[in-house]
């Protein structure tokens, strides 16, 4: 890799994608980031899908933050909404 953009591009990536594997969640918006690359639904076994590494690599990990936030707000606002509806009930042994 040539270009010194691309490695960091290439090393924020790895970054944020170790960091949710290992369920650290420390680096800023990483779940946003997990979510959004989840979202892709992308095949990752090379033998089914040998574009994947050069997928990967076109990958913005700004943009797939960005985006995942989005994600983050329309999934709190359905359950909010769902949350709307809900109602308390109570079990008791006897």
């Amino acid at each position: 890799m040539k270009d010194p953009i691309e490695k960091e591009e290439l090393l924020e990536k790895y970054k944020y994608i170790q960091d949710n594997d290992l369920w650290n969640h420390k680096l800023p918006f990483s779940k946003e980031f997990a979510i959004k690359l989840g979202d892709l639904k992308l095949e990752y076994d090379p033998s089914k899908n040998p574009s994947i590494f050069e997928t990967l690599l076109k990958l913005k990990t700004q943009e797939l933050i960005e985006q995942g936030k989005l994600l983050v707000h329309d999934n709190n606002l359905k359950i909010q909404e769902n949350l709307k509806d809900s109602f308390e009930i109570s079990i008791s042994n006897g």
